[in-house]
């Protein structure tokens, strides 16, 4: 064996090691960061299980009371229309999020009135999370685990003109 071969086989096992080793400490210290447990924010007071860190959130479950309480704030589904008519949260209105910035007056929202915002899972509502606060909408809820969460929980599915069922 040569002395570059040498040199170069021994390289690559540090590399190799290197490697492994960032790998490790980014592993390790990523679950030793602790995750803030803030159970209410400072203007969300709608229902159990809202929860407020950079974003508010409320569970399926938390939610489904609301709705079975008549006390669920707005619920806007941001699907696009056949996603919609597939089956979205009962009583959701749907505004697709390319369309919301223009549809804004439809959400019917008085001041200091919170909306729950949910996708399929969670990309196109945190878009449309900053589209309602560019428009000085301060109370937005995240549905946490959107419409493909509240499948897995097998929450009631409502479809355009037949009202909710139970899966």
């Amino acid at each position: 064996m040569s002395d570059t071969s040498y040199f170069v086989q021994v390289a690559v096992q540090l590399r190799v090691k290197l490697s492994l080793a960032i790998a490790l400490s980014l592993i390790l210290g990523a679950c030793s960061v602790p995750t803030p447990e803030v159970t209410s924010g400072p203007k969300v007071t709608s229902g159990p299980e809202v929860t407020s860190g950079l974003e508010a959130t409320v569970s399926p479950a938390a939610l489904m009371a609301q709705i079975e309480a008549n006390t669920a704030p707005v619920i806007v589904d941001v699907r696009t229309p056949e996603e919609f008519e597939a089956g979205h949260v009962p009583g959701a209105i749907n505004i697709p999020h390319r369309e919301l910035s223009d549809r804004l007056d439809e959400l019917l929202l008085e001041p200091g009135q919170p909306a729950v915002v949910y996708c399929e899972r969670g990309v196109r509502a945190a878009i449309a999370t900053d589209i309602l606060n560019a428009a000085g909408i301060e109370q937005i809820i995240h549905l946490e685990g959107d419409m493909a969460q509240w499948r897995r929980t097998n929450l009631p599915i409502a479809y355009p003109g037949l009202g909710p069922s139970s899966q």
